[in-house]
């Protein structure tokens, strides 16, 4: 027997590989648009997923990980959509369709099974708190792809204009970083009975917010381009650390996650 919700879960990771191909020749009108395309229909995949979820939770679907790379991938697919009417750059295209085949294998890799909210869960701030967490990662991971290209090019009018997106895209994230601290505070003391408990994902994300706080720090401070993109690649280490690092070498309160 077809296992369809198994088939409909591998569609993200298909179109994903489907858009990294055509935006790999994306300089020529045709490829774009193939590419544009498949970024559409793969964000369309994940938002139906995301959809389904939620029905069959009987709320939105953010309770564990492989819900959270789900809603990162429907916003990376809007992101690539976005660049391949903006940049005009198939490295940025395929680089980031990279990124999200990758979370999708991962999310392709877990028990897809509808498991009731653990009490934990159960609070109004869990929607601000895990949307902000998102939202962050996903425009981070953005700002990252730029600065990957940045460190492998030489210096020119290209390299000044992505390290300017990649800039403004951090700027963007850290404030929705914050909103995840803060969020995410207030929903520790109603879950654990404390503002802070010093749980590895807590310090983690707090380690991410210094890291990115210290490249805006800089970047203001007259760091650019390739200077700056090597620290921005560092704290989008961190980020992944953070996610899939900390769930797996160091769990804790958030282990669920």
């Amino acid at each position: 027997m077809i296992n369809w919700q198994h088939l409909l879960m591998t569609a993200p990771l298909v179109l994903a590989i489907c858009t990294a191909l055509a935006g790999a020749a994306s300089a020529k009108k045709t490829a774009r648009s193939l590419a544009t395309v498949t970024a559409v229909l793969g964000f369309l995949c994940s938002a139906g997923i995301l959809v389904l979820r939620g029905v069959q939770m009987n709320h939105l679907p953010l309770s564990s990980g492989l819900d959270f790379s789900l809603w990162l991938c429907a916003v990376l697919f809007l992101f690539t959509i976005f660049l391949l009417g903006k940049l005009r750059m198939p490295v940025v295209v395929v680089l980031l369709s990279i990124m999200i085949a990758i979370l999708a294998a991962w999310v392709l890799s877990q028990n897809h099974e509808v498991a009731p909210m653990a009490p934990a869960l159960r609070s109004p701030w869990l929607s601000v708190h895990v949307l902000s967490a998102m939202l962050s990662y996903s425009v981070l991971t953005v700002s990252f792809v730029l600065s990957l290209v940045i460190v492998t090019r030489k210096v020119d009018k290209t390299t000044d204009r992505l390290d300017e997106w990649a800039y403004r895209l951090v700027l963007l994230g850290l404030p929705l970083l914050t909103v995840m601290l803060v969020t995410g505070s207030i929903w520790a003391e109603y879950a654990w009975g404390s503002y802070w408990s010093w749980d590895w994902k807590e310090v983690w994300a707090l380690v991410t917010w210094l890291v990115y706080a210290l490249y805006l720090h800089l970047r203001v401070g007259g760091w650019r381009n390739k200077q700056a993109a090597y620290l921005n690649i560092l704290g989008f280490a961190v980020v992944v650390f953070t996610f899939f690092g900390v769930s797996y070498l160091l769990p804790g309160l958030h282990s669920y996650l």
